[in-house]
């Protein structure tokens, strides 16, 4: 799987929360909970057009 890297701003409080779930042993680093939480985006998000369209939308060019 290729990474790539960006960059994004975030609050005090978010970057407070992030480092706490890394503090606390949950995850090894910030990037592991961004890639956590833009998995579970993903996966609602996905959930949300299939019931809307059906089975006929691609994400990516793969089923929904």
């Amino acid at each position: 799987m290729r990474m790539r890297k960006i960059s994004i701003r975030i609050t005090d409080q978010q970057y407070e929360f992030i480092e706490s779930l890394v503090a606390m042993g949950d995850y090894a680093n910030a990037s592991e909970v961004i890639r956590e939480a833009l998995r579970i985006f993903i996966n609602q998000k996905k959930k949300e057009l299939k019931e809307l369209m059906g089975d006929e939308i691609k994400w990516m060019g793969e089923n929904v």
